[in-house]
């Protein structure tokens, strides 16, 4: 798959959203969280940066020509752009001309929407094509402006025919303001996890652009660390990594050293090893890449403590197959260090599922607060095991690596090469 085809072409999941759908007897999925939006959609709204809640709205259904994006009418110019490939559908909202007389009247009168405002034209220019591309965009939506995002969305419900549908959302607040826009009859499921369930096993697309964001994030990392001397402190390592993600195409998230509390002694000292854990993203996918590092030859006990992980990683790399479960993985990579004679290495072994979100796999179902779950491993799954080992007084390693999981194995994402970096 081409750079070009996996910057452009949808996201989703298909067969599994329509399975998934037809589970919970529900006719589409509507997304207000940014992450979900743009999984349906391919598109993040810089409002959403910008701190405003539900800037823009997705609705997906299986039938394609009802797909929609709801979104700000000033983001129509962005749009114009042709980007990524997007919904055959897009609503723009602009503002409620006429809020007052609806407080007044209890919410009662209808809400008019302001027009589409465009920027002036400097007469007698010669536009360029980008610049005619937003003229054009922004007629395509005079006459047929929503007033708010939400009238945007009851919009597109009731035109795919779904005003009487059941609907399964991210956001608890979808449903109340559906109501206030009308949808009285419309049945509303607010299910988080029902997302998380379905971004789980990834599209063709979306492991494109995950072995993208795998190798570029192991490659920023390594570039970061390369030149790390005696004294260079936490701040000069998050700043080096985000500059080296950048320079890739891609954005830091963040990058630890040294262990959950930092770097112990608040620089890099000489002979003490620390663990470095770098994540970035491509295009909003995730990598995560995990290793020891030390400045200075290591001694016996740091090596040994690396070849344990090593054990550990490697034993679990191997129980990753359709089936398995989270435990079984875990239990695969702890137990192997056990009989390697490397019990007294205190460590975890922790599954997580990595995409648009660092930890992006669904939790436990019915609960009031987050529960991990014993996911079962389904073909396409995109993944890693952490492999951290902190002792206090002594330093900290760490052993991370992205793999997809395949029919009968898995395979990395990244190269898996040596957990230990030595300068």
């Amino acid at each position: 798959m081409s750079l070009k085809e996996i910057d452009r072409d949808s996201l989703v999941n298909e067969a599994r959203a329509a399975a998934l759908l037809a589970e919970v007897g529900a006719d589409a999925f509507v997304a207000s969280r940014p992450v979900e939006v743009y999984y349906f959609t391919r598109f993040w709204t810089i409002l959403a940066k910008m701190g405003f809640e539900q800037a823009s709205l997705a609705l997906w259904t299986p039938q394609a020509a009802h797909r929609t994006l709801v979104v700000s009418a000033a983001q129509i110019w962005r749009l114009a752009l042709e980007e990524a490939d997007y919904p055959a559908r897009i609503i723009a909202y602009t503002a409620p001309t006429n809020w007052q007389d609806w407080l007044q009247s209890g919410g009662k009168t209808p809400l008019r929407a302001a027009p589409s405002t465009a920027w002036p034209v400097s007469p007698d220019a010669d536009l360029a094509a980008i610049e005619r591309a937003w003229i054009a965009a922004t007629r395509r939506t005079e006459g047929h402006e929503a007033p708010t995002a939400h009238a945007g969305l009851a919009r597109a419900i009731t035109e795919a025919g779904l005003a009487r549908g059941r609907i399964v959302t991210d956001d608890v607040t979808v449903e109340p303001a559906l109501r206030r826009a009308g949808l009285d009859q419309i049945d509303v499921r607010c299910d988080p996890n029902l997302f998380r369930r379905l971004r789980v096993v990834k599209s063709q697309t979306e492991i494109a652009l995950m072995q993208r964001a795998a190798r570029m994030n192991a490659a920023a990392c390594l570039a970061a660390v390369r030149d790390i001397t005696v004294g260079t402190t936490m701040e000069e390592i998050e700043r080096r990594f985000g500059v080296e993600a950048a320079q890739r195409g891609g954005e830091s998230v963040f990058i630890a050293a040294g262990g959950t509390g930092l770097l112990p002694k608040g620089h890099v000292v000489r002979g003490e090893p620390f663990l470095i854990d770098a994540v970035s993203h491509y295009g909003h996918y995730h990598g995560d890449f995990g290793r020891t590092v030390i400045l200075g030859e290591p001694d016996a006990e740091a090596r040994r403590r690396v070849a344990a992980l090593r054990i550990g990683w490697e034993a679990s790399f191997a129980a990753l197959r359709p089936g398995r479960r989270y435990s079984e993985v875990r239990s695969a990579g702890l137990e192997a260090m056990r009989k390697a004679g490397y019990g007294d290495v205190l460590t975890v072994a922790v599954p997580h599922s990595v995409g648009l979100q660092h930890t992006d796999e669904p939790f436990r179902d019915g609960l009031p607060f987050a529960v991990k779950d014993d996911l079962v491993l389904e073909e396409n799954m995109t993944l890693t095991v952490d492999f951290p080992h902190i002792e206090v007084g002594f330093g900290a390693c760490h052993l991370e690596d992205l793999v997809r999981v395949t029919r009968d194995g898995a395979e990395p994402l990244a190269a898996m090469d040596d957990p230990l970096i030595v300068l």
